[in-house]
Protein backbone atom coordinates (compact mmCIF):
# COMPACT_ATOMS: atom_id res chain seq x y z
CA UNK A 1 0.00 0.00 0.00
CA UNK A 2 1.51 3.40 -1.00
CA UNK A 3 1.10 5.87 1.50
CA UNK A 4 1.05 9.01 -1.00
CA UNK A 5 -1.96 11.06 -0.30
CA UNK A 6 -3.45 9.56 2.49
CA UNK A 7 -3.02 12.47 4.43
CA UNK A 8 -3.76 15.40 2.17
CA UNK A 9 -5.25 18.14 4.28
CA UNK A 10 -5.32 16.45 7.02
CA UNK A 11 -6.35 18.49 10.10
CA UNK A 12 -7.36 21.62 7.55
CA UNK A 13 -3.62 22.06 7.84
CA UNK A 14 -0.61 21.72 4.67
CA UNK A 15 1.96 21.53 7.79
CA UNK A 16 -0.02 18.78 9.63
CA UNK A 17 0.00 16.89 5.97
CA UNK A 18 3.82 16.84 5.45
CA UNK A 19 4.66 16.33 9.09
CA UNK A 20 2.68 12.99 9.26
CA UNK A 21 3.91 12.34 6.03
CA UNK A 22 7.30 12.18 6.89
CA UNK A 23 6.59 10.91 10.22
CA UNK A 24 4.87 7.52 8.43
CA UNK A 25 7.68 7.50 6.11
CA UNK A 26 10.28 7.18 8.90
CA UNK A 27 8.00 4.55 10.48
CA UNK A 28 8.11 2.59 7.69
CA UNK A 29 12.25 2.92 6.43
CA UNK A 30 13.14 2.49 10.14
CA UNK A 31 10.70 -0.60 10.87
CA UNK A 32 9.72 1.12 14.49
CA UNK A 33 6.73 3.15 15.80
CA UNK A 34 8.69 4.41 18.35
CA UNK A 35 10.15 8.05 17.91
CA UNK A 36 13.03 7.79 19.39
CA UNK A 37 14.21 5.56 16.81
CA UNK A 38 12.61 6.99 13.53
CA UNK A 39 14.78 10.16 14.20
CA UNK A 40 18.19 10.87 15.16
CA UNK A 41 18.24 14.96 15.45
CA UNK A 42 16.44 16.73 17.93
CA UNK A 43 14.48 19.44 16.04
CA UNK A 44 12.45 16.49 14.23
CA UNK A 45 11.74 14.02 17.02
CA UNK A 46 10.14 17.40 18.80
CA UNK A 47 8.36 18.33 15.45
CA UNK A 48 7.02 14.57 15.64
CA UNK A 49 5.46 14.98 19.15
CA UNK A 50 4.12 18.58 18.20
CA UNK A 51 2.15 17.46 15.83
CA UNK A 52 0.87 13.71 17.37
CA UNK A 53 -0.33 16.28 20.12
CA UNK A 54 -2.15 18.56 17.83
CA UNK A 55 -5.77 19.03 18.37
CA UNK A 56 -6.86 19.98 14.77
CA UNK A 57 -6.76 15.95 14.06
CA UNK A 58 -7.39 12.42 16.60
CA UNK A 59 -6.74 9.17 15.96
CA UNK A 60 -10.45 8.79 14.47
CA UNK A 61 -9.39 11.13 11.37
CA UNK A 62 -6.32 8.91 10.62
CA UNK A 63 -8.08 5.78 10.71
CA UNK A 64 -10.69 7.22 8.49
CA UNK A 65 -8.15 8.29 5.69
CA UNK A 66 -6.79 4.67 5.95
CA UNK A 67 -9.85 3.56 6.04
CA UNK A 68 -10.96 4.89 2.81
CA UNK A 69 -7.99 4.55 0.98
CA UNK A 70 -7.91 0.99 1.43
CA UNK A 71 -11.31 0.56 -0.20
CA UNK A 72 -10.62 2.83 -3.30
CA UNK A 73 -7.48 0.31 -3.67
CA UNK A 74 -9.79 -2.32 -3.81
CA UNK A 75 -11.11 -1.29 -7.59
CA UNK A 76 -10.42 -3.75 -10.05
CA UNK A 77 -10.77 -6.78 -7.45
CA UNK A 78 -12.66 -9.62 -8.01
CA UNK A 79 -12.33 -11.15 -4.08
CA UNK A 80 -11.36 -9.94 -0.94
CA UNK A 81 -10.72 -11.26 2.39
CA UNK A 82 -11.13 -8.74 5.23
CA UNK A 83 -8.82 -10.65 8.35
CA UNK A 84 -10.28 -9.41 11.38
CA UNK A 85 -8.08 -10.34 15.03
CA UNK A 86 -7.94 -8.59 18.12
CA UNK A 87 -4.17 -7.83 20.05
CA UNK A 88 -3.72 -6.51 24.00
CA UNK A 89 -0.47 -3.98 24.13
CA UNK A 90 0.35 -3.93 27.65
CA UNK A 91 2.62 -0.98 28.95
CA UNK A 92 3.04 -2.46 32.47
CA UNK A 93 7.20 -2.38 32.00
CA UNK A 94 6.64 1.63 31.75
CA UNK A 95 4.15 1.99 34.83
CA UNK A 96 6.91 3.86 36.90
CA UNK A 97 6.23 6.66 34.45
CA UNK A 98 2.35 6.38 33.49
CA UNK A 99 -0.08 7.66 36.03
CA UNK A 100 -2.71 5.25 37.09
CA UNK A 101 -5.61 7.68 36.39
CA UNK A 102 -4.08 8.02 32.39
CA UNK A 103 -7.62 7.92 30.26
CA UNK A 104 -5.55 6.00 27.49
CA UNK A 105 -4.96 2.78 29.57
CA UNK A 106 -6.77 0.33 31.53
CA UNK A 107 -7.31 -3.40 32.60
CA UNK A 108 -5.87 -5.87 30.86
CA UNK A 109 -6.83 -9.70 30.08
CA UNK A 110 -4.41 -10.96 32.88
CA UNK A 111 -5.11 -10.35 36.98
CA UNK A 112 -2.15 -8.01 37.08
CA UNK A 113 -2.03 -5.84 34.03
CA UNK A 114 -3.16 -2.70 34.21
CA UNK A 115 -1.82 -0.54 31.70
CA UNK A 116 -3.30 -2.37 28.64
CA UNK A 117 -4.66 -0.74 25.30
CA UNK A 118 -6.81 -3.15 22.72
CA UNK A 119 -6.66 -3.27 19.24
CA UNK A 120 -8.70 -4.97 16.58
CA UNK A 121 -7.75 -4.55 13.24
CA UNK A 122 -8.89 -5.89 9.64
CA UNK A 123 -6.52 -6.63 6.98
CA UNK A 124 -7.72 -6.56 3.40
CA UNK A 125 -6.07 -9.14 1.51
CA UNK A 126 -6.63 -9.82 -2.15
CA UNK A 127 -7.59 -13.46 -2.32
CA UNK A 128 -6.69 -15.09 -5.21
CA UNK A 129 -2.84 -13.54 -5.09
CA UNK A 130 -2.66 -13.42 -0.88
CA UNK A 131 -1.25 -9.76 -0.91
CA UNK A 132 -2.25 -7.04 1.50
CA UNK A 133 -4.29 -4.05 0.14
CA UNK A 134 -4.82 -2.37 3.25
CA UNK A 135 -7.12 -1.66 6.18
CA UNK A 136 -11.18 -1.54 5.95
CA UNK A 137 -11.13 -1.35 10.03
CA UNK A 138 -9.16 -0.22 12.73
CA UNK A 139 -10.61 -0.46 16.05
CA UNK A 140 -8.90 0.51 19.46
CA UNK A 141 -10.14 0.89 23.33
CA UNK A 142 -9.31 0.08 27.10
CA UNK A 143 -11.35 -1.41 29.18
CA UNK A 144 -12.62 0.12 32.22
CA UNK A 145 -10.61 -0.14 35.57
CA UNK A 146 -12.21 -2.37 38.23
CA UNK A 147 -11.50 -1.71 41.66
CA UNK A 148 -9.88 -5.23 43.38
CA UNK A 149 -9.95 -6.72 40.13
CA UNK A 150 -13.29 -8.67 41.10
CA UNK A 151 -15.08 -8.67 38.06
CA UNK A 152 -18.84 -9.11 38.19
CA UNK A 153 -20.01 -11.36 34.66
CA UNK A 154 -22.54 -9.55 33.61
CA UNK A 155 -22.09 -9.74 29.91
CA UNK A 156 -24.86 -12.23 29.55
CA UNK A 157 -27.65 -9.59 30.26
CA UNK A 158 -26.24 -7.10 27.93
CA UNK A 159 -27.41 -6.38 24.51
CA UNK A 160 -25.55 -7.69 21.64
CA UNK A 161 -24.37 -4.14 20.82
CA UNK A 162 -23.20 -3.37 24.53
CA UNK A 163 -21.15 -6.48 24.38
CA UNK A 164 -17.02 -5.88 23.42
CA UNK A 165 -17.73 -8.94 20.85
CA UNK A 166 -19.66 -6.29 19.15
CA UNK A 167 -16.31 -5.54 17.53
CA UNK A 168 -16.47 -8.13 14.98
CA UNK A 169 -20.06 -6.64 13.52
CA UNK A 170 -18.57 -3.29 13.44
CA UNK A 171 -15.45 -4.47 11.33
CA UNK A 172 -17.62 -6.53 8.88
CA UNK A 173 -19.74 -3.16 8.21
CA UNK A 174 -17.19 -0.74 8.08
CA UNK A 175 -15.68 -3.01 6.13
CA UNK A 176 -18.69 -3.04 3.61
CA UNK A 177 -18.68 0.41 4.06
CA UNK A 178 -15.32 1.55 2.62
CA UNK A 179 -14.77 -1.43 0.31
CA UNK A 180 -16.70 -0.98 -3.32
CA UNK A 181 -20.08 -3.08 -3.49
CA UNK A 182 -18.93 -4.71 -6.17
CA UNK A 183 -15.92 -6.67 -4.88
CA UNK A 184 -16.92 -10.05 -3.08
CA UNK A 185 -15.84 -9.42 0.62
CA UNK A 186 -15.09 -12.57 2.91
CA UNK A 187 -15.40 -11.42 7.03
CA UNK A 188 -12.14 -13.89 8.25
CA UNK A 189 -12.39 -14.40 11.97
CA UNK A 190 -10.97 -17.07 14.67
CA UNK A 191 -13.76 -18.72 17.45
CA UNK A 192 -14.20 -15.43 19.20
CA UNK A 193 -16.42 -14.27 16.15
CA UNK A 194 -18.83 -17.71 16.69
CA UNK A 195 -21.42 -15.38 17.55
CA UNK A 196 -24.83 -16.07 15.53
CA UNK A 197 -25.43 -12.46 15.56
CA UNK A 198 -22.20 -11.47 14.09
CA UNK A 199 -23.02 -14.14 10.91
CA UNK A 200 -26.62 -12.73 10.62
CA UNK A 201 -25.32 -9.08 10.68
CA UNK A 202 -22.24 -9.81 8.03
CA UNK A 203 -24.79 -11.61 5.88
CA UNK A 204 -26.79 -9.03 6.20
CA UNK A 205 -24.31 -5.92 4.76
CA UNK A 206 -23.47 -8.41 1.96
CA UNK A 207 -20.09 -10.32 3.23
CA UNK A 208 -19.71 -13.58 3.37
CA UNK A 209 -17.60 -15.17 6.31
CA UNK A 210 -15.17 -17.97 7.22
CA UNK A 211 -14.68 -18.34 10.71
CA UNK A 212 -13.58 -21.24 13.42
CA UNK A 213 -16.28 -22.73 14.97
CA UNK A 214 -16.66 -23.19 18.59
CA UNK A 215 -20.22 -23.68 19.23
CA UNK A 216 -21.79 -27.02 18.04
CA UNK A 217 -24.91 -25.64 16.66
CA UNK A 218 -28.33 -27.02 15.87
CA UNK A 219 -28.33 -27.36 12.35
CA UNK A 220 -30.39 -29.08 9.24
CA UNK A 221 -29.33 -30.46 5.84
CA UNK A 222 -32.93 -30.66 4.10
CA UNK A 223 -35.32 -32.12 6.56
CA UNK A 224 -32.53 -33.58 8.84
CA UNK A 225 -32.27 -31.94 11.87
CA UNK A 226 -28.95 -32.41 14.15
CA UNK A 227 -25.90 -30.42 15.41
CA UNK A 228 -22.69 -29.11 12.99
CA UNK A 229 -20.85 -31.78 14.41
CA UNK A 230 -23.07 -34.89 13.91
CA UNK A 231 -23.92 -33.71 10.55
CA UNK A 232 -20.23 -33.72 9.33
CA UNK A 233 -19.78 -36.73 10.61
CA UNK A 234 -21.91 -38.41 8.38
CA UNK A 235 -20.18 -37.16 5.40
CA UNK A 236 -17.80 -38.82 3.38
CA UNK A 237 -14.15 -37.16 3.61
CA UNK A 238 -13.62 -35.24 0.72
CA UNK A 239 -10.03 -35.22 0.76
CA UNK A 240 -6.62 -35.04 3.20
CA UNK A 241 -3.80 -33.89 3.54
CA UNK A 242 -0.50 -34.29 6.23
CA UNK A 243 1.49 -31.92 8.59
CA UNK A 244 4.24 -31.99 11.13
CA UNK A 245 3.31 -31.74 14.68
CA UNK A 246 6.10 -30.99 17.21
CA UNK A 247 6.61 -33.29 20.68
CA UNK A 248 5.48 -31.95 23.73
CA UNK A 249 4.55 -33.41 27.01
CA UNK A 250 6.34 -36.11 26.22
CA UNK A 251 4.99 -37.20 23.07
CA UNK A 252 7.14 -37.04 20.17
CA UNK A 253 7.39 -35.58 16.66
CA UNK A 254 4.63 -36.87 14.74
CA UNK A 255 3.14 -36.63 11.11
CA UNK A 256 -1.17 -35.81 11.45
CA UNK A 257 -3.40 -36.45 9.08
CA UNK A 258 -6.16 -34.40 8.49
CA UNK A 259 -9.66 -35.09 6.71
CA UNK A 260 -11.28 -32.53 5.12
CA UNK A 261 -14.85 -32.35 5.14
CA UNK A 262 -17.78 -29.99 3.68
CA UNK A 263 -21.10 -29.90 2.58
CA UNK A 264 -24.33 -27.27 2.64
CA UNK A 265 -25.81 -26.55 6.14
CA UNK A 266 -28.46 -24.45 7.48
CA UNK A 267 -27.61 -23.41 11.18
CA UNK A 268 -30.35 -22.25 13.22
CA UNK A 269 -30.62 -19.43 15.70
CA UNK A 270 -30.06 -20.29 19.47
Amino acid sequence: MQLNNIFDSLGGDKRIERRVNSLFDKMVEKQSAVINKCFEDKAPKVGAYRVLRNKNWDMEDLIDRIRQFSGSECVGHKHVLCIQDTTELSYDHMKGRLKEDDPDFGDGSMQLKKYSIFVHPTMIVDAESCLPIGFSSVRIWNRERIEGRKKTNKRATLPYKDKESYRWTLSAKESAECIPSDVRKTIVGDRESDVYAFMDETLEVGCDFLIRSTHNRKSSVGTDLDTLTEHLAKQKPMGEYSFSLPGRQGRKNRTAIMEVRFMPITLHAP
